[in-house]
């Protein structure tokens, strides 16, 4: 197999280089690549924009070639990294570091090195700044890397396409079977939604009260009472742990007109638009006016009423009298017109039995899928840790 000896990225590096200062383009000869470009591994050439550079001396500084691998310096994906194979005329943005590898190691190999454990471990011990995390060139330099002679490094990376191609396979398959179970319960609230049908009414006809929060911006205090915005519940619960305060003087004046109790629908109504939560916590609470409240009157169920509003039928409704555009919202009066079914009490009951039964058949298959597929992705870090370590060919 050869020796293998452990060097420094700048040993093999031809190149360490920050990106391309400059501004994006309708139109030009250059596209710009941004940090934003790369997605799932992926740069779709089409949608990246075109950059404003025009001096041959900058042209041929920053223009990408074959093989270059440039990182993310800066953000959320800092230290991500992305191996140029398909060449078009482009230069890279300044938040982007290249790395021209060296004749002394072959390009996918060290590629395939910054997706390791080991890369990883290295560079966030290299990140510099709490608030916005990033990488300089020098740190990235810096990186230790394991190095076998260059036809062991083609082995290498021989036998981690082969096996990855086979696990890139089952987890497309097994997403698909994820994204069809996630569809399966869409397709129970339809059709208990299409069912009952005959029996449509409006969500006005079914409350005795619909109003919303404050359109004012109260004054926020460091405790007292919880003060709930659309994010609170946006992702169907109601999460107290981000919430801001208010004092209990001015929820005492705002509850006069938005009073929400055990029972209530919570819907949002600005942003995330379109979900229903019932009030089944015991905290006091005030309301801001991206949340409407429904109260319902005593010939709906408030778990009924929580669940056919989520229905993708009811939904569609919703996001069909949605309003504005850079900031999408409905009125009370776009919620009021909402159709749903309304069964007597019993068949409420039976339904959401029914549909909590169903859920938890539902929830069980999908942690199961779910954690395949981490199994999966996992695979993949162990598959790179053994290469790494000489254990993936003889």
């Amino acid at each position: 197999m050869g020796k293998w000896e452990e060097v420094l990225v700048s040993d093999i590096a031809n190149n360490i280089q920050y990106g391309y200062t400059g501004k994006t383009i309708e139109e030009g000869k250059y596209r710009y690549l941004r940090i934003t470009d790369i997605q799932k591994e992926r740069v779709n050439w089409d949608i990246v924009p075109f950059s404003d550079i025009s001096k041959e001396n900058e042209i041929s500084k920053y223009h990408l070639q074959e093989n270059d691998i440039v990182f993310a310096r800066t953000g959320a994906t800092v230290g991500k990294s992305f191996l140029i194979k398909e060449v078009v005329p482009s230069i890279f943005a300044s938040y982007l570091i290249r790395i021209q590898p060296s004749e002394k190691i072959f390009p996918e190999f060290l590629y395939q090195f910054f997706q390791s454990d080991n890369y990883w471990q290295q560079i966030r011990g290299h990140e510099v700044g709490a608030a916005q995390p990033n990488v300089n060139g020098k740190k990235l330099g810096q990186i230790k890397i394991p190095l076998p002679p260059l036809k062991t490094q083609k082995q290498i990376v021989s036998k981690l396409d082969a096996l990855f191609a086979r696990i890139d396979k089952s987890i497309g398959l097994l997403e698909e079977n994820i994204q069809h179970t996630k569809d399966l319960m869409a397709s129970v609230l339809d059709g208990i939604y299409e069912k009952h049908n005959d029996k449509m009414f409006t969500v006005e006809d079914i409350c005795y009260k619909i109003t919303d929060g404050t359109h004012s911006t109260p004054k926020y205090t460091d405790k007292g009472v919880h003060f709930l915005s659309v994010k609170d519940i946006s992702k169907g619960v109601i999460d107290l742990s981000n919430t801001r305060y208010i004092s209990k003087e001015e929820h005492d004046i705002l509850y006069k007109r938005c009073n929400p109790e055990k029972g209530d629908i919570l819907y949002t109504k600005v942003g995330t638009t379109g979900i229903a939560k019932v009030v089944d916590i015991e905290d006091e609470f005030s309301l801001f006016v991206s949340v409407a409240l429904l109260k319902p009157k005593e010939n709906i169920l408030p778990i009924y009423f929580e669940l056919i509003l989520n229905s993708p039928k009811a939904y569609e409704q919703a996001q069909s009298r949605t309003r504005g555009v850079a900031n999408r919202n409905l009125v009370l009066k776009d919620i009021k017109e909402i159709k749903i079914p309304l069964p007597s009490i019993k068949e409420q009951k039976n339904i959401v039995e029914f549909f909590n039964h169903y859920k938890i058949k539902h929830n069980n298959l999908l942690t199961q899928q779910t954690e395949k597929l981490k199994h999966l992705q996992s695979l993949k870090s162990s598959l790179l840790d053994m290469a790494f370590k000489g254990e993936l060919v003889e």
